[in-house]
């Protein structure tokens, strides 16, 4: 059993659901990061910055009614460690489709963990 976030929180559809999406977000990374990144540790790194972000997260909730800084870290935190090539128009596309399967799995990642992912689609 590994430690990943993501393989942990929620019911057993939730995490089979989140580790499509985290295949899918690597795959899709790995055709745009730059060739000199180790991606061998992808995991384990975007497990630890999820639990870093979803706590920031639920801290600025506390504060505010939206939570976009904690949102942008990660993105700056993830592009930090894992910086991609758009010089392409494919690349610009790619890295769009890549946002979007990690905000996916933030927000699922986080409703999972707060045992509530009814309003998903999958759930139906």
């Amino acid at each position: 059993m590994t430690n990943y976030i993501f393989e942990q929180v929620g019911d057993q559809l939730d995490r089979k659901v989140l580790s499509e999406h985290v295949d899918l977000a690597i795959g899709t990374l790995k055709l745009i990061v730059r060739k000199s990144v180790d991606t061998s540790n992808i995991k384990q790194d975007l497990s630890d910055l999820l639990e870093q972000s979803i706590a920031e997260i639920e801290e600025e909730l506390k504060t505010s009614k939206y939570c976009t800084d904690s949102f942008t870290r990660f993105f700056t935190r993830f592009y930090e460690k894992y910086p991609t090539t758009t010089t392409r128009g494919d690349h610009r596309s790619l890295k769009n489709q890549l946002r979007s399967k990690l905000s996916f799995i933030l927000n699922c990642t986080r409703d999972a963990k707060n045992g509530d992912t009814s309003n998903y689609g999958y759930k139906v």
